[in-house]
């Protein structure tokens, strides 16, 4: 998912969600394929990738959200969307 930047660059968005998967409530970080984005989630501790879903995921009761913009952190470029905070 990417939009028109302002510079003539488009903009990278993640975009977080609670959902159920596999019966467990968990935070799922959806992105447009970029190896840059994969390797900064790979840093978050605990999460996994659903081949079944095509979407990256965490544990809900164990989400930290300092924890994504840390893993983001200096990417200019990328718009961070989430739904459903009165429950992460």
């Amino acid at each position: 998912m990417t939009t028109p930047g302002t510079i003539g660059t488009k903009r990278k968005i993640v975009t977080l969600s609670l959902i159920r998967h596999r019966g467990k409530e968990v935070v799922s970080l959806v992105f447009d394929r970029d190896e840059q984005l994969i390797e900064c989630v790979k840093t978050l501790p605990g999460v996994a990738w659903s081949r079944s879903r095509n979407l990256w995921h965490r544990k809900s009761p164990k989400f930290r959200l300092d924890k994504v913009f840390e893993a983001f952190r200096g990417r200019d470029e990328l718009e961070i969307f989430v739904a459903g905070t009165h429950k992460i």
